[in-house]
């Protein structure tokens, strides 16, 4: 059966029921084949025991991220389309999703990735040399939380240190 909701502003309630008939027979030629009955004397079937198992409950707190939308604006060093910038009154924002940055699972940067980074350091260069700047690097949610965050770091540390080898930008010791 195949039901339908009518979303008309008439009356929302209303379904309709569509139905083909299966045209049956009164008498069914069909037999059903013989099969015999086998004995095994002698063969029991074990009995199994399979242990209850109780899970955990989990308690994951509740994490509150601020909405903060910031415009995104042009620069006019920054021609890669991947590139987003995003400004507010004290923050800039340059944006480069991982997949373009990072094959799937690694830290590595892509070599195909350079012209987006190199534009990035420019431009931090240009505008925010003596900036403070944050890196933050990002995954999927395919593994486990802890593996994430290991990645997560060890792909911005792949950024710092490609800005610092490649395009200048060096950040202070802490």
């Amino acid at each position: 059966m195949v039901t339908c909701t009518d979303g008309s502003s008439e009356n929302a309630s209303t379904s309709r029921t569509s139905q083909t008939p299966v045209e049956q027979s009164s008498t069914d030629n069909r037999s059903s084949p013989d099969i015999p009955e086998v004995n095994t004397p002698g063969i029991s079937t074990p009995e199994v025991n399979t242990p209850e198992i109780n899970t955990p409950e989990v308690n994951v707190p509740e994490v509150n991220i601020p909405n903060v939308n910031l415009p995104t604006i042009n620069f006019p060093e920054i021609t890669v389309p991947e590139v987003v910038v995003q400004q507010g009154d004290n923050t800039t924002i340059y944006t480069l999703a991982a997949d373009v940055l990072f094959d799937f699972d690694k830290d590595a940067i892509r070599p195909d990735a350079e012209v987006a980074l190199q534009q990035i350091s420019g431009s931090i260069a240009q505008r925010f040399l003596n900036s403070a700047i944050q890196i933050n690097g990002h995954t999927d949610s395919i593994g486990t939380d802890a593996y994430n965050l290991d990645l997560s770091q060890r792909r911005a540390e792949s950024v710092k240190q490609w800005f610092a080898s490649n395009g200048g930008i060096f950040f202070p010791v802490a």
